[in-house]
C-alpha cells in the first residue's frame, strides 16, 4: 500500500505541476532520467557510468531486441545458458540465430561446456542472467563469474549481462555483476525499473560503450522513435523523490516469506518435490516427478523442449493454492 500511494503521489505530481508532457524526447531517452540512472548505478554497480552511455528503451524484451540487431545477424552462432529467459529465446529464434545452449548449475555457469562451445562456434555474443536465473532464481558464485570472465576476456567476446532481479537477494552472499567485475569491458549491460518499481513500467536501460550506444540509437529510431515521456519523467521523479533501496528491502522480506509458504504447501501434497536453489529474484521451479499434462508445466525457458516435469513459480504473486490443486489431480 506504501509503494502504492508513492505511485499514486508521483503521478498526481506530474499531472499537476509538469508542463511539458507534450513534447518529444531524443530515442536515447530523457537526460535527466540517465542521469539519475548513472547515480543509481554507481550505488548498486560501485561504478562511475556517464549518462552518455545509457540508452533508455522500452523494456528489457526491446533492449534484448536491439542488441541481438546490433550484434548479430541470421544464422550467426550465439552461447545463452540454459534454462533463461523466454522472452530472449523467442527473439533469438526470431531473428534466426544458431544458438549454443550452455547449461547451469547451482554454482553457475559450466566453464567446461562453456569453452568447448566457445572453442567450436566461435559465437557473435553470450547472453546470460547470472544474478538470480529465470526460471530458477539460482546465481552464479563470485568464483565463478571471475572464471567466466577469464574466459571471455580472453576470447574477446561481447556478454550481454540481463540483470532485472539482483536487487532481490534472499541470501547472506553479496553477488557482484559481471560488469562491475569487469569494469564495463565487453560486457553489455540490461536493467529494468518493472520489477524494483511497478511492473507496468515498460522501461528498461542499456549500458554500453559509445559506438555500441551509437548504433542501438540508430537501430531504435526504427522501432518505437522513442520512449513514453511521461513514464520517463515518473520514474526519473521516484528515483530522485524516495529510496528506492528502501521499498526493495520491504519486497524482500515478504517474498522470502512466500518462499517458505510455497514449498511448504507443495510438500504437503508430493514430498518428492525437488526445488531449485533459489537465491533471488522472481522465480523458482519444482521438479515434480510423474506430471503428466499438467496445465503449469514450463517448458518456455528451454531452446529444445526439455522441462517436462518442471513447474515454474512466481514467489511474488503465487497462485500456490491453483498449483497444489493441479498436482492433486495429478497424483490421483
Amino acid at each position: 500500500m506504501i509503494e502504492k500511494n508513492k505511485i499514486n503521489e508521483c503521478v498526481n505530481e506530474l499531472l499537476n505541476t509538469d508542463n511539458d508532457l507534450y513534447s518529444y524526447v531524443s530515442p536515447k531517452g530523457l537526460k535527466e532520467l540517465r542521469i539519475s540512472i548513472s547515480k543509481y548505478l554507481k550505488k548498486k554497480l560501485n561504478t562511475e557510468i556517464s549518462d552518455s552511455n545509457i540508452l533508455i528503451t522500452s523494456g528489457s524484451q526491446q533492449s534484448i531486441y536491439l542488441l541481438s540487431r546490433v550484434l548479430g545477424k541470421e544464422n550467426d552462432f550465439i552461447i545463452s545458458e540454459e534454462p533463461t529467459y523466454f522472452g530472449a529465446i523467442e527473439v533469438f529464434k526470431k531473428i534466426g540465430f544458431n544458438v549454443i545452449t550452455t547449461s547451469i548449475n547451482d554454482n553457475g555457469i559450466d566453464i567446461e561446456e562453456l569453452k568447448s562451445n566457445i572453442n567450436i562456434h566461435e559465437p557473435k555474443f553470450v547472453y546470460l542472467v547470472p544474478s538470480f536465473n529465470n526460471p530458477t532464481g539460482i546465481s552464479w558464485t563470485n568464483e565463478n563469474r571471475k572464471e567466466f570472465l577469464k574466459i571471455i576476456n580472453k576470447n574477446n567476446i561481447i556478454v550481454i549481462e540481463d540483470d532485472p532481479y539482483s536487487e532481490f537477494c534472499y541470501s547472506d552472499n553479496k553477488y557482484k555483476s559481471l560488469y562491475e567485475l569487469n569494469g564495463g569491458k565487453n560486457i553489455v549491460y540490461l536493467g529494468t525499473f518493472s520489477k524494483i518499481i511497478c511492473p507496468s513500467l515498460s522501461v528498461g536501460y542499456i549500458v554500453s560503450n559509445k559506438d555500441t550506444i551509437d548504433k542501438l540509437y540508430e537501430y531504435k529510431l526504427l522501432n518505437d522513435m522513442n520512449t513514453s515521456l511521461f513514464i520517463q519523467k515518473f520514474i526519473n521523479l521516484y528515483l530522485n523523490k524516495y529510496n528506492i533501496f528502501d521499498d526493495i528491502s520491504s519486497k524482500v522480506l515478504v517474498y522470502k516469506e512466500n518462499i517458505n509458504k510455497i514449498k511448504r504447501k507443495l510438500l504437503e501434497v508430493n514430498k518428492d518435490i525437488i526445488f531449485s536453489d533459489i537465491k533471488g529474484g522472481y522465480y523458482m521451479t519444482a521438479s515434480i516427478p510423474n506430471l503428466s499434462n499438467n496445465p503449469h508445466i514450463y517448458k518456455k525457458s528451454y531452446f529444445d523442449g526439455k522441462g517436462k516435469d518442471i513447474i515454474r513459480i512466481n514467489i511474488t504473486d503465487p497462485n500456490i493454492d491453483e498449483i497444489v490443486n493441479s498436482i492433486r489431480k495429478d497424483n490421483n
